[in-house]
């Protein structure tokens, strides 16, 4: 059960590290190349998590981290769905940067709490 709780959590951090950087025009506006820049960094960050990341029992703040990161997607979904019938690309963009960024402190504290438990 571990090792499955484990892959999950990997693949929805790499899924919220991925979706927004696959969404992005070519206009090649400052926000779109800095949340491109930290999708890469995410993305690679989660492979080395894979490859580092390991426990022998499941313990309560994998359940917690696997939640955050499943709302993270699912307001990921939400903002790219919502913004489609408006065409605020900015703001879809400061929200796409946030959730980011929301998502590389959860993951980098899922990281450090597997070391630390």
């Amino acid at each position: 059960m571990d090792f499955i709780l484990d892959v999950i959590i990997n693949f929805v951090a790499f899924a919220n590290f991925m979706f927004p950087s696959a969404k992005l025009k070519g206009r090649e506006q400052y926000i779109e190349k800095s949340i491109a820049v930290l999708g890469l960094i995410g993305m690679s960050m989660v492979g080395i998590g894979f490859l580092i990341s390991g426990t022998d029992k499941v313990h309560e703040y994998m359940y917690v981290i696997l939640l955050a990161e499943l709302c993270i997607l699912l307001a990921n979904i939400v903002t790219n769905n919502l913004i489609r019938w408006r065409s605020t690309s900015r703001l879809k963009n400061i929200c796409i940067l946030v959730l980011i960024l929301t998502n590389m402190l959860i993951y980098i504290s899922y990281i450090v709490l597997t070391f630390i438990i």
